[in-house]
């Protein structure tokens, strides 16, 4: 079987978003931005981003972002004044902490701050702008 849904059909060989690990929160969304294809939508999905340098200004026009820098790395997140709704998701293949250039990410527990991505290689998260702040939606 193939892993392109075809006529309508969703099935557990659907690929989530290549460079997210194995996750409900991925997987669900994933098949969520497939159903939306389907029933007439038309979306792309961007391809995925890797930063290698020590600070990086995130751009809505390449919203899935692995961080792949041997040390801290600090984003410049677009205005979410200009930018709500819009979604960016982060991955971190080190061991080194993701921060935002200034304290406009509001964390899982609704604490205001600058961190996005904890020190360990695996974390990822997904923000959402709400015309204010980043709000990590999701993550581990």
């Amino acid at each position: 079987m193939s892993n392109t849904p075809s006529s309508g059909q969703i099935n557990s060989n659907t690929p989530i978003l290549e460079g997210f690990p194995e996750s409900r929160i991925a997987s669900a969304w994933f098949r969520f931005l497939t159903r939306q294809a389907i029933s007439g939508l038309s979306f792309a999905l961007p391809e995925l981003l890797q930063v290698i340098t020590a600070t990086y200004a995130a751009s809505i026009n390449s919203p899935i972002i692995a961080f792949n820098y041997a040390g801290v790395c600090t984003v410049t997140l677009p205005d979410p004044k200009v930018n709500s709704g819009i979604f960016l998701f982060m991955l971190n293949y080190t061991a080194n902490a993701v921060n935002s250039a200034t304290a406009n990410v509001v964390s899982l527990t609704n604490v205001a701050g600058t961190a996005i991505l904890a020190a360990t290689a695996g974390k990822w998260a997904i923000l959402q702008s709400d015309g204010t702040n980043w709000n990590i939606l999701a993550g581990n």
